[in-house]
């Protein structure tokens, strides 16, 4: 059970580095929770000419213990009207 446990965890590690690593995702950062690592923070910045431009929106992203069999928990933390 620890391996797949190992797996699961490189394989998060992996795929969250190819994420940050991506010079197309310009305004998405993600912040990792070192108790967890299925657990982090997401921001988005506003997109440029619209009406949320200059906002930063935040997410709560959780990847269930079944991930990649099951998918993230997501929730956005800053009010979305």
């Amino acid at each position: 059970m620890a391996d797949r446990e190992e797996w699961r965890e490189m394989r998060v590690v992996r795929e969250l580095d190819r994420v940050e690593s991506d010079q197309s995702l310009i305004g998405v950062n993600f912040l990792r929770d070192l108790n967890d690592i299925r657990h982090f923070t997401v921001t988005i910045d506003g997109p440029v000419s619209t009406p949320y431009e200059g906002g930063i929106f935040k997410i709560d992203f959780l990847l269930p213990e079944t991930y990649p069999l099951a998918p993230p928990h997501v929730r956005f933390i800053t009010k979305i009207w």
